[in-house]
């Protein structure tokens, strides 16, 4: 195996190989209960999932759908994780591994688009990998089950194979060209934000590549897109205002009460707070259920080298390139800057880490490939901090986080509860309505109880097990049934087993 691997594998390979995997392994350890619970968008993308799996009906029972549920929520994740769910079971595990797959697509064409600008150094690699293996914008958002990680997957894809097309004019542009439009399309079903940052990307990509001298490779990209477009053009003529709804709470632009110059300032001021330094090197996403608060969205020496990268994209003139990035990322934060509710919200500005992250491999390449005095300990340096400041936040997020998280996603201790009641083998588990409806069923589906079964108001019934929300059903404490508490740690979600009379 030894002499294979040595003559047919390079050693370039295998170190990308063994760091991706570790890579992977530390964003997919336990992550079933760190975070810990599950969200309610987790449970609600979840129940879907699993609804669609089972049948192909989401709660909506509408049969395959283009946009799920009540809501419109988009597919692509859903259907990833209803796939997952069919091939591996129903679990809270298997929802946030969807996450992990992803972000694997994600890292693998992102160490693609860095090879492609700038190269194969073995030191630019390694950079490009932990850089993008620990930056706390995406380590958080890979370990729960979110759309938005499908967002990042493939504009990460369709971007790699844009450059390799009408940049690189590497491989078969053809293919390249197909690919792009594809899964640029893709995109589109991916996360809210993509219905305005998707086809911002597609405009400037024909604004600066279509030409005569591109038309057959244009042509091939542009039908490829529109092709994957049909269904969600169809979706919007036949559910009119169906995909503007959910944003239509979370914004401003409707509100007539304030005039389009207050508007515009709002935006402006929204858009400066999701490009400031506070929020991406010092506090983050204010929600605990994004963002650790330990540190910002970024590391400060990756956001430090993104500047030197933007500097290098300007004075080196690659004109088409350094505008297709640079362009996309002043875009970035400008649908989370139309809402008014989170902000700064991480993952409605998601991408800014992305164009962020292209740029700073961009400046520690310009570093490498630039004589100066001192060379070899600055980059020596960088490893050092960043490597450090990885280390640092991963710790904090498997310690101190992962204690904080059981109050923070508002499910810890249901499935433990409902599983402990099991064991006993009441006549029947009572979940109480006060606790997320989705949540409920998703539980059904992935631990399939015994025993009977059922959503109903929080009142004790002698030989029952009882799931309650101790906040919101405080009058389970007036019982004068006799008791069992299921004692689970920390638990934000309550069991109580009723064995009879007092």
């Amino acid at each position: 195996m030894y002499r294979y691997l040595s003559k047919h594998v390079s050693k370039s390979f295998l170190l990308f190989l063994i760091g991706t995997i570790f890579i992977l392994f530390v964003h997919a350890i336990n992550n079933e209960n760190v975070p810990n619970g599950l969200f309610l968008d987790e449970a609600s993308i979840g129940y879907n999932a699993a609804l669609i799996a089972e049948s192909g009906h989401d709660e909506s029972k509408q049969y395959l759908p283009v946009f799920i549920g009540p809501a419109y929520k988009s597919p692509l994740f859903i259907y990833a994780a209803a796939a997952m769910f069919k091939a591996f079971g129903v679990s809270a595990k298997i929802l946030r591994s969807t996450s992990i797959l992803f972000y694997a697509i994600f890292f693998i064409s992102f160490i693609g688009i860095t090879r492609e600008l700038y190269g194969k150094r073995k030191s630019v690699l390694a950079y490009s990998m932990i850089s993008a293996g620990f930056i706390p914008w995406f380590f958080t958002a890979s370990r729960i089950s979110f759309e938005v990680n499908s967002q990042l997957a493939t504009v990460g894809v369709a971007l790699y194979f844009i450059i390799r097309t009408f940049h690189s004019n590497s491989g078969n542009v053809s293919r390249n060209a197909l690919l792009a439009g594809i899964i640029l399309g893709l995109s589109m079903y991916s996360y809210q934000t993509a219905k305005l940052l998707t086809p911002l990307l597609f405009l400037l990509t024909c604004v600066l590549y279509a030409r005569r001298s591109t038309i057959k490779k244009s042509t091939i990209f542009i039908s490829a897109f529109v092709l994957m477009c049909v269904p969600y053009i169809y979706f919007t003529i036949t559910h009119p205002g169906g995909l503007t709804a959910h944003f239509k709470t979370i914004t401003y632009v409707y509100n007539n009460s304030i005039t389009f110059l207050q508007k515009a300032g709002i935006f402006l001021a929204n858009y400066w707070k999701h490009v400031s330094p506070s929020y991406l090197l010092q506090y983050g996403d204010g929600s605990l259920r994004h963002a650790t608060g330990y540190y910002g969205q970024v590391f400060s020496i990756v956001l430090l080298l993104s500047v030197i990268g933007i500097v290098f994209h300007i004075r080196k003139k690659r004109s088409k390139i350094t505008v297709l990035l640079a362009t996309n990322l002043a875009f970035a934060p400008v649908a989370a800057a139309f809402t008014n509710d989170g902000i700064p919200h991480g993952w409605r500005s998601i991408l800014i880490g992305f164009y962020i992250l292209i740029f700073s491999v961009a400046g520690f390449h310009t570093l490498q490939t630039t004589s100066f005095k001192f060379k070899k300990p600055v980059l020596c340096a960088i490893f050092a901090l960043l490597i450090a400041q990885s280390s640092i936040y991963t710790y904090d997020y498997f310690t101190r986080y992962a204690r904080q998280s059981a109050r923070l996603f508002g499910s810890h201790g249901m499935e433990e509860g409902i599983l402990k009641a099991m064991e006993l083998n009441p006549d029947a588990i009572i979940v109480s309505k006060s606790i997320y409806y989705a949540s409920t069923e998703f539980l059904r589906k992935s631990l399939k109880p015994s025993v009977t079964y059922k959503i109903g108001n929080a009142i004790p019934e002698p030989n029952s097990c009882l799931v309650y929300h101790p906040i919101d059903d405080w009058n389970v404490l007036r019982s004068n049934l006799a008791y069992q508490d299921l004692a689970i740690p920390g638990a934000f979600i309550r069991t109580r087993c009723y064995l009879g009379e007092k």
